[in-house]
């Protein structure tokens, strides 16, 4: 399993990512803001991260 991590502070962006990414094999992790992106990767083993 992939661990992919969204980050962009419009929601409606990372949710549309967050519907065309969802499969079996992909966990996402979603964030809104440079803060919450640096605690997921800190609990979190990301695999790729989309930034804006």
């Amino acid at each position: 399993m992939y661990n992919v991590l969204i980050c962009d502070d419009e929601k409606d962006i990372v949710n549309a990512l967050e519907i065309y990414l969802s499969t079996e094999d992909i966990n996402i992790f979603k964030a809104y803001n440079g803060e919450e992106a640096v605690n997921i990767v800190r609990e979190h083993e990301i695999h790729l991260a989309l930034l804006k």
